[in-house]
């Protein structure tokens, strides 16, 4: 069943008005409330959070280096009047010293981490700034 022609700009100026009358009803925003949704959905500060995880991934694995990694092996050989032979290799590597490669390791990534942690203060100070800089400079202009 399709519309009449005439009959759409009616249905879409009444549904601007009920958005209008939506918006009016809603209750402005504090400072500190629009600063808070900043804070959690702005790019920078979700990228710096990112790679805060990332590093806390990093430095998961790099203690995992400290345990032993099991390998396995098969092989399978052709010809001969057997048929062939199968061999397999069950290989476990334990690391027994490293000369502080690991530990270096293990400290390098903790390093990252708080520095991506500290990024993300960094980030969310500009955003707050940046924030502050716009709330002023509107309070300026209503002046």
């Amino acid at each position: 069943m399709a519309l009449p022609p005439r009959i759409l700009p009616r249905i879409g100026v009444l549904a601007g008005l009920c958005l209008l009358v939506a918006h009016l009803h809603a209750a402005p925003l504090t400072f500190d409330q629009a600063l808070q949704a900043a804070l959690s959905t702005h790019p920078l500060v979700q990228s710096k959070r990112s790679s805060q995880v990332a590093a806390r991934a990093e430095r998961e694995g790099a203690e995992w280096q400290r345990y032993p990694t099991p390998s396995i092996e098969a092989n399978t050989q052709s010809g001969g009047q057997n048929g062939g032979k199968n061999a397999s290799l069950l290989r476990v590597d334990q690391p027994l010293w490293t000369g502080g490669r690991i530990t270096a390791g293990i400290e390098a990534a903790d390093s990252r981490y708080d520095a991506a942690g500290a990024a993300i203060g960094e980030a969310a100070r500009q955003v707050h700034a940046h924030g502050s800089d716009s709330l002023l400079h509107d309070h300026r202009i209503s002046l």
